[in-house]
């Protein structure tokens, strides 16, 4: 037994091995009394209920998948931080539940469980048989749905059929006269979601000996995942955008009158992996007062789908009959084609391109990384016709740039054989250089806009680092500053 095992057991007793067997099987009793309900008793009322009937499965639809409601509800929470500190009013959070109001029987929380087979036996030993009183009941897979199977309770001494169901509730789905099953929709929603797809679902469900979807139920599931996010992302952006139009016009009340207004919003792009060699990007852009996504896109050079049919029909007039197809459904994603170093600027401008007829709002202040790249291409293009972009400056990305290049300042001395660093106080060590990152990030945030005293702030930073009691180098700081003035 491996020691994290025996830990846990010796734990899980909740007394010394001393203690008797006797009070061993008492405590344990007294145990389950506390963690379990009493098992449900057969009683002579069970009797006139038809043994092959299951009246309770005509509910099984009624219950609605609560994947996209815990997304709201995730929404829900980042807007009440914002109303908890005056950014957004209580109208938002009103408009979010009736818009995301779901009824459901199920908790929120534990919808799931994952069980042996052979839990289902030790169960129903017990019990009772509702028409011959016998305890003699077996549980039986007969059908399997994917992840999903059918359960049907019978008694050996009788014959009968005390129940029947399935491992899951159905999808809420007036469209479908069988829906598909709750528990397989939320198994495509995880392994998406985790950034795994069906190879790694196979390898679970090898791993765990249990069946799983087929690839072309698990496409289904994908496709309908997409429509539910696609819905989820304009109510979600819709709400941010009133949050976000609400908190400036509070601001500027002088706002409320122009049905498009001027906002300042922070840039950037992203990608999943280094080297600019990446097939997928990303770009967001936020909101600087309230600290909302107003907008964001995503770009990709590659479709998965697509891959798989150009393997099994290679370039033939099959495969392209069946792209043209992909593409005209709209289920191809892709939609960028140039090089991935590219993919920031492409984002920013279909962002900036449809600021005003979707969101009602003109991105005229850019904070961003200090790559210029993009703010140039978008002053290139002239989107907002003579309104001119203005570019800030991420003081973060400032700093970071100062101890990055402290660092390699570093590194490259020390190839010369000239030491920087070390242990003294009065070195480039990792303490001194991050405070001076900070120093120089403060000494820029406290000045703005006026460059003279940021000049001298960041000046009396560097002097202040080499002072010591007999040299004391304080003539760029304020008080040396305000008296040299007044002579």
């Amino acid at each position: 037994m491996d020691p994290l095992t025996r830990k846990w057991r010796l734990k899980s007793k909740g007394r010394s091995n001393s203690v008797g067997a006797k009070s061993k099987s008492s405590n344990l009793a007294k145990g389950r009394e506390k963690r379990h309900e009493p098992l449900p008793q057969a009683t002579a009322s069970d009797a006139e209920t038809p043994k092959t009937s299951a009246p309770h499965l005509e509910k099984e639809s009624d219950y609605p998948d609560s994947t996209t409601k815990r997304k709201f509800n995730l929404v829900a929470d980042i807007l009440r931080e914002k109303e908890s500190v005056g950014v957004i009013s209580n109208d938002t959070e009103n408009n979010l539940e009736r818009s995301f109001s779901m009824e459901s029987d199920i908790q929120d929380s534990g919808d799931f469980m994952v069980v042996h087979k052979s839990f289902w036996a030790s169960f129903v030993k017990n019990l009772l048989c509702s028409a011959c009183q016998a305890k003699d009941l077996t549980v039986k897979m007969v059908e399997e749905h994917g992840f999903v199977k059918k359960m049907i309770v019978r008694c050996k001494s009788c014959g009968g059929i005390l129940s029947s169901l399935y491992t899951s509730p159905r999808i809420k789905d007036s469209t479908s006269k069988r829906p598909p099953f709750s528990l397989n929709r939320k198994m495509c929603d995880a392994f998406v979601s985790i950034g795994a797809g069906y190879a790694s679902m196979e390898k679970f469900g090898i791993t765990l000996q249990m069946n799983i979807i087929n690839p072309e139920v698990y496409r289904d599931h994908l496709n309908q995942l997409i429509l539910e996010n696609q819905s989820l992302r304009q109510q979600t952006l819709s709400l941010a955008r009133e949050a976000v139009r609400r908190a400036h016009i509070e601001v500027d009340p002088s706002l409320a009158d122009q049905d498009v207004i001027d906002i300042p919003v922070s840039f950037d792009g992203s990608w999943p992996k280094r080297g600019h060699t990446s097939l997928v990007g990303f770009g967001a852009v936020v909101d600087i007062l309230t600290g909302l996504v107003v907008d964001f896109e995503l770009v990709s050079k590659f479709c998965h789908m697509c891959s798989i049919r150009a393997d099994e029909f290679g370039d033939t007039e099959t495969f392209q009959a069946w792209k043209k197809r992909h593409e005209d459904l709209g289920e191809c994603n892709i939609n960028f084609e140039g090089s991935s170093n590219s993919m920031e600027k492409e984002v920013g401008l279909k962002l900036w391109k449809r600021s005003v007829q979707e969101c009602k709002m003109r991105y005229t202040v850019m904070l961003s990384d200090g790559d210029a790249s993009t703010y140039d291409f978008l002053v290139a293009e002239n989107i907002y016709d003579g309104i001119e972009i203005v570019k800030e400056e991420c003081t973060n990305h400032v700093e970071k740039r100062l101890g990055t290049g402290l660092r390699n300042l570093v590194q490259v001395e020390k190839s010369r054989g000239v030491t920087l660093g070390g242990r003294g106080e009065d070195t480039l060590k990792v303490d001194n250089i991050n405070k001076l990152q900070n120093y120089y990030r403060l000494a820029i945030q406290k000045n703005a806009p006026d460059v003279a005293a940021m000049r001298n702030a960041i000046l009396a930073t560097i002097y202040h680092a080499n002072s010591t009691v007999s040299k004391p180098k304080h003539q760029y700081s304020t008080n040396s500053i305000a008296v040299a003035r007044q002579r």
